[in-house]
């Protein structure tokens, strides 16, 4: 199983590589500089993670473009709190500019006995949608005045959870700004927080800390979440990495 997963993400890398190729030879023909478009293609990177440990799991698909505009989707599925049967399912989607700040994000939580719930985040547009199924959709308004993270309740009781993806996009805010403006989309409630409260150097990167979650970063991606409230700790590895060893 392991190995034909390992071919599906290698058959995904090179499709999302063909894929920026052909972006960049169309818009060579719509009379761009072709040696420019070129260059970036060829500078895009593609990588797979998989994330596992005790009852819960997450996969990672990032790719970075030759302007090192991220683009990631993750998958996650975990226990809705320590030594539940219930799962919670968290899909996410995110953009980050150049500087590492975020410029689009989705995430889409499900667990029983409550509604499909989206989070739609659009920092440039100062705005953060709820879309629950069967219920109309809510808007809330949030500040751009500091790069955005967004984190689950202090609890296992929310839809949202630590993840790999939404620890990622908080070290990469890290790096951008003094401080950081911190979602709660499930309460519409952000403040502002100093980096050095968010992200705590360590010898081999930083510990992202999101409510009483510790996720350790490395320079290349997300090494380890420890996830408190569920008794759960996911390892990552990349896989293209792994598949070389």
């Amino acid at each position: 199983m392991r190995n034909q997963f390992n071919r599906w993400i290698s058959r995904w890398i090179l499709g999302a590589v063909a894929l920026s190729a052909g972006l960049g030879a169309w818009s060579c023909a719509g009379g761009a500089p072709a040696l420019g478009h070129a260059a970036a293609a060829a500078k895009a990177r593609a990588h797979a993670y998989h994330c596992s440990g005790g009852d819960g799991s997450s996969q990672v698909w990032r790719s970075t473009d030759g302007d090192r505009v991220e683009t990631l989707r993750s998958d996650t599925d975990i226990p809705l709190r320590a030594r539940s049967t219930s799962r919670l399912h968290l899909t996410e989607t995110a953009t980050l500019d150049q500087w590492g700040q975020l410029v689009s994000a989705r995430v889409t939580a499900s667990r029983p006995r409550a509604p499909v719930t989206a989070f739609v985040l659009e920092p440039r547009a100062q705005t953060v949608r709820l879309i629950r199924d069967g219920m109309a959709t809510v808007e809330w308004r949030v500040p751009a005045d500091a790069p955005w993270i967004y984190r689950p309740l202090s609890s296992a009781d929310g839809l949202l959870a630590s993840t790999p993806l939404a620890a990622w996009v908080a070290a990469r805010a890290a790096g951008v700004a003094p401080v950081v403006r911190v979602l709660v989309p499930e309460r519409q409630q952000s403040y502002l927080v100093p980096i050095d409260q968010l992200a705590i150097a360590t010898s081999e990167g930083k510990t992202v800390v999101l409510e009483s979650d510790g996720i350790d970063v490395g320079d290349d991606f997300v090494r380890e979440v420890r996830l408190a409230d569920r008794s759960v700790t996911l390892e990552c590895v990349d896989l293209a990495s792994d598949a070389a060893s």
